[in-house]
């Protein structure tokens, strides 16, 4: 075995391929963010180090020497290599197991299955849990320690938990699309059959609590039907059983379909945020990874 050992900076291995891969060092320097005299100098520096031309110049550009192809097919392989070895390595420490968070409806069906899919295309060795419920379901599995991160739709306060901002949603008077009736203030709505989620629903909370402040006596106000999903809401109305009030999150699908249409009353517009319920004695590192991971990705506001 030769005892001769060639001292040279793996760095240039890119540089070196981009240029025999363009044949252009103009077009080799922006592929590797560097100038073209800093790309020229690390070639020759390497050549100078081999002892043997790896490149032939011209005005059109650079060719490989028949030893820079022996060199250029040695170099992808092993660059091809240090991939893989960075591949493996950060795969060894991917976590495993199950990440089980809780969510309300909205959320659970419109919000998480996207950041799921990013996360785990970073995390292959990770599953997921989703516990679907309503507003209050989703706040007591996280006080009582069923599920170590929980996300709600439209509360501001509550105990023993802490609750922070994640997401901004719309509310808005969905009816059939085909509805001769075209609603357009508060008070309209003792003039339609008006359809609702159950008590204890985030989205039913959020809008009682805005028609309240907007001075509509919700007390004297009665459903014409409850119903305990948002996709059972959103059939009752394309089928026209009456409006209801919708996360414009929930409904994109329909509105491209002409199923539903959107009523904007003008004395009210209904907003609220998503928020992120963590327990007080904070979560576990793999919670904490998806927390950030999922603020840094949050979705883009439908149109």
């Amino acid at each position: 075995m030769s005892s001769y050992q060639l001292d040279f900076n793996p760095d240039v291995l890119p540089i070196f391929l981009a240029v025999a891969d363009s044949q252009k060092i103009s077009a080799a320097a922006k592929a590797v963010h560097l100038s073209q005299p800093a790309v020229t100098a690390r070639i020759r520096n390497l050549e100078r180090q081999l002892g043997v031309p790896l490149l032939t110049r011209s005005t059109l550009g650079v060719r490989l020497t028949s030893a820079g192809r022996v060199f250029y097919e040695r170099a992808k392989k092993i660059y091809g290599l240090m991939d893989e070895a960075a591949f493996e390595a950060q795969k060894s420490r991917s976590p495993k197991g199950k990440l089980i968070l809780s969510a309300s409806t909205t959320i659970a069906s419109h919000i998480l299955p996207a950041i799921f899919s990013k996360f785990k295309q970073r995390n292959p060795g990770l599953s997921f849990v989703l516990h679907v419920g309503n507003t209050e379901e989703v706040l007591e599995e996280v006080k009582q320690g069923t599920v170590a991160l929980g996300l709600v739709e439209g509360h501001g306060r509550a105990s023993a938990v802490a609750l922070k901002p994640f997401l901004e949603d719309q509310i808005v008077l969905a009816g059939p699309a085909s509805s001769p009736f075209r609603p357009r203030k508060a008070k309209d709505l003792f003039q339609c059959p008006l359809l609702a989620r159950e008590p204890g629903s985030g989205t039913r909370s959020v809008v009682e609590r805005s028609l309240r402040k907007a001075g509509f006596p919700i007390r004297r106000f009665s459903y014409a039907a409850e119903l305990g999903s948002t996709e059972a809401i959103k059939s009752a109305v394309s089928s026209g059983l009456g409006f209801a009030f919708m996360s414009r999150w929930a409904i994109q699908n329909e509105l491209e379909l002409r199923q539903l249409a959107i009523f904007p009353l003008s004395d009210i517009k209904i907003k609220r945020l998503f928020y992120w319920v963590v327990p007080s004695g904070g979560m576990p590192d793999i919670y904490s990874e998806f927390f950030y991971f999922a603020r840094k990705n949050i979705p883009v506001f439908p149109n």
